[in-house]
């Protein structure tokens, strides 16, 4: 208990310096991205600009997430969370090694992240020498699926299908083995299956997908069915819409389904979708110690970063005040 109490008061003393929606607010109406950087100095962020400049920023934010889930990964007495965390940066390693290959662009094993399970240079050589089976099970079958064909495209779609289907079967495994200590998280990752297959449903209509390619790209664990997409998968992407707001995550995500209806596209769904799963992260903030803190912090560093980047990115591209407001996410402190 007296780590849980070490980690646990570091996280909730480093809330007192978390960006608010006034913060966000307050950046996106900056006028120019020079004033932008201005603005940033009086937070944890400013220090970070120092002798450097504001397109370094996507460098710069990756270095301060990597620097914190390192501290975090150190004195965590939950190894089992921060594990799932750098299983997402397994993924990404893994789909950049494979599209270049599949692409045939070069690519050196510096260019990966370093917080993964697997070293940068251990899964570039698993990729480069066809070592699948140093993958996990469900992983390195959805590569061998992969084998035989040549779009790019497919391989997001089937790795993230295996790895939400691996991260959720640590979960539930770890859940089971400690008397439900990861329940929460069980309850979380499955409500992220569900809103992943809705956004990939809208994504599979505005690119005409037939029955046999959704079956491929649907994700199973959540608590709606992988049949119930498949089984709905011909119908057309209105019909699909008034369906989805039926379902239990309707109300929550109509915004961005009726977004999709009238402009195809998935920008409002994917930002209404990151609000809900951190809203229902920040439920475990009454909770004083297990891996729910964990998860809850690391979810809310993760926002506040996207959503500095998309305001910065905005600003770099002279986006309108409104424009970027849109974009940004609304959280919860």
């Amino acid at each position: 208990m007296e780590s849980w109490g070490y980690l646990s008061g570091l996280l909730r003393s480093e809330k007192v310096h978390a960006l608010t929606n006034n913060d966000f607010t307050s950046f996106a109406e900056t006028v120019n991205a020079d004033s932008l950087l201005k603005s940033l100095e009086d937070t944890v962020y400013g220090p970070l600009f120092q002798g450097r400049t504001l397109k370094e920023f996507s460098v710069i934010f990756d270095e301060y997430y990597q620097q914190k889930f390192q501290t975090i990964k150190e004195i965590s007495p939950c190894p089992i969370v921060m594990h799932v965390h750098s299983l997402k940066v397994d993924l990404n390693n893994l789909k950049l090694c494979y599209k270049a290959k599949l692409s045939q662009k070069t690519l050196s094993w510096e260019q990966l992240s370093e917080e993964g399970t697997i070293t940068p240079e251990r899964m570039f050589g698993i990729v480069e020498h066809e070592l699948w089976n140093e993958l996990p099970t469900l992983v390195a079958k959805a590569i061998m699926e992969l084998a035989d064909k040549d779009s790019v495209r497919k391989v997001d779609f089937l790795l993230d299908r295996a790895y939400y289907a691996y991260r959720l079967q640590i979960l539930q495994e770890a859940n089971s083995f400690e008397s439900n200590f990861y329940k929460g998280l069980v309850d979380l990752y499955k409500k992220e299956i569900d809103c992943e297959n809705i956004k990939n449903i809208f994504r599979a209509k505005k690119m005409n997908l037939e029955r046999d390619q959704i079956a491929e790209i649907v994700i199973a664990g959540g608590y709606m069915s992988a049949e119930f997409f498949v089984d709905y998968a011909n119908i057309s992407g209105e019909e699909t819409a008034d369906l989805m707001k039926d379902s239990a995550y309707g109300e929550v995500l109509s915004s961005g389904i009726n977004y999709w209806v009238t402009h195809k596209s998935c920008t409002i769904l994917e930002k209404q979708i990151d609000e809900y799963l951190l809203d229902c992260a920040s439920d475990f903030d009454y909770q004083s110690s297990g891996p729910a803190v964990i998860e809850e912090s690391l979810r809310s560093m993760q926002i506040e970063i996207k959503n500095l980047k998309l305001i910065i990115i905005g600003k770099i591209n002279n986006m309108s005040t409104e424009e970027i407001k849109e974009r940004v996410r609304n959280v919860r402190v």
